[in-house]
């Protein structure tokens, strides 16, 4: 556990207090009106899911902050030809961009246009919620609030950490560190998290804010005993490890196992379908393309098992969506959530961070499946995940920083 001195985060406890007496009518008969207009600034959203669990994080606070009578907004940049179907219970804008250079070590998604359509929602909002990574949206982002004398808060979602390469450090050093600085609040989600933020910066203001998922009432259909699904629900990318899935479907292949890969391509797509043809493997192991985020919970409802061998994974939203509809999961001793799922089912975590320990870990859970209740999974997640409490906390942290002078 990392210490941090006092200055640098802010606590929850009091505000509601100062909430009730600084943003509702002293008249309870008076109809109450919204409180705040809270803009979320993404980076990237496409119909095929790419940028993946920030978007998901996102549109869950926003559906839960409005709930709680947060006016909120979503804007991001998008690819030509791939843009996402809008939400009907969100505000939504989406700008086409594209990519200005490919040899940063950044997004460098970018438009003309986005600057303008972002200019004009920061001056209709109150605060400002950028979905903060190394990248030329969540620049010009940070950059228009201070044009504009906006506040803004940061939720970096383990996307900015050293990698040790000259040109970060510069761009970090240049742009990173000035801008994020003058957040209100850094929101991370991890201990590990807030140690890399603060490399980075020491006079960054850093709380931790958990994810959190909703979760409906259970619609699970029973488990297929005898012809498991197991997914794979992930970009396809050399951290998620999707190599190591494959091989774990080799070693089952005589097994009357399905394993479904789903996920856009991230560079290992290719390696995919090679190791599937190769191996031959067509019979039990298929590649059934990426799913829109709307999709997701639907198609993780379905499987038996979800299997996530990523190498690092600070808070990844596929798993709290798979235990949101009690479908057991099993991840890599490095997922950020390793230690919790532990609490519920220590089966549902990898033994020993390796293939075989994959392997030895997969064949014990799947031995227990038909003793693991879906609705106990639900339960679980519910209690330890819950969007109404984890938004509850970003609400009063968002009145706080409004009630600030800077």
């Amino acid at each position: 556990m990392i210490s941090l001195v006092p200055e640098r985060l802010i606590t929850v406890p009091s505000i509601v207090a100062s909430y009730i007496d600084d943003y509702t009518f002293l008249n309870e008969k008076v109809k109450p009106r919204r409180i705040m207009r809270v803009l979320h600034v993404l980076t990237l959203n496409t119909a095929d899911g790419k940028y993946g669990g920030p978007v998901r994080v996102a549109k869950e606070l926003c559906q839960e902050l409005r709930k709680q009578g947060v006016d909120t907004v979503i804007f991001a940049g998008t690819l030509a030809g791939r843009e996402p179907e809008k939400s009907s219970t969100l505000e939504e804008h989406y700008v086409t961009t594209k990519a200005l250079v490919n040899f940063l070590p950044i997004s460098s998604l970018w438009s003309w246009r986005l600057v303008s359509k972002l200019n004009a929602l920061v001056k209709t909002s109150d605060l400002v919620h950028i979905h903060f990574a190394r990248d030329l949206v969540s620049f010009t982002a940070t950059l228009i609030c201070l044009l504009n004398g906006k506040k803004f808060v940061t939720q970096s979602h383990g996307m900015i950490v050293s990698d040790g390469r000259k040109l970060t450090k510069l761009i970090d050093f240049a742009f990173t560190r000035p801008l994020w600085k003058r957040a209100s609040v850094a929101f991370a989600l991890t201990d590990e998290e807030i140690s890399a933020i603060l490399e980075i910066s020491e006079y960054i203001k850093v709380v931790k804010l958990p994810n959190g998922i909703h979760v409906d009432e259970l619609s699970k259909s029973s488990s297929h005993l005898h012809d498991l699904r197991i997914g794979f629900v992930s970009r396809l990318h050399h951290t998620k490890r999707v190599d190591f899935f494959l091989r774990l479907a080799e070693a089952f292949k005589d097994q009357k196992y399905r394993f479904e890969i789903y996920g856009p391509d991230g560079g290992d797509l290719e390696n995919v379908i090679n190791f599937v043809k190769t191996r031959k493997l067509s019979r039990n192991v298929r590649y059934l393309g990426s799913l829109a985020p709307s999709e997701v919970v639907t198609k993780l409802c379905e499987l038996d098992l979800l299997v996530l061998p990523s190498s690092y994974d600070p808070f990844p939203m596929v798993i709290l969506e798979a235990l949101s509809v009690g479908t057991p999961v099993l991840v890599m001793p490095s997922c950020g959530l390793a230690e919790t799922l532990k609490t519920f089912n220590p089966d549902f975590v990898v033994g020993i961070e390796s293939e075989s320990g994959l392997m030895e870990s997969f064949n014990r859970l799947i031995g227990n499946l038909a003793y693991i209740s879906p609705q106990s999974i639900v339960d679980f997640c519910k209690n330890t995940f819950s969007i109404s409490s984890v938004c509850y906390n970003l609400h009063c942290y968002y009145l706080e920083c409004m009630r600030k002078v800077n």
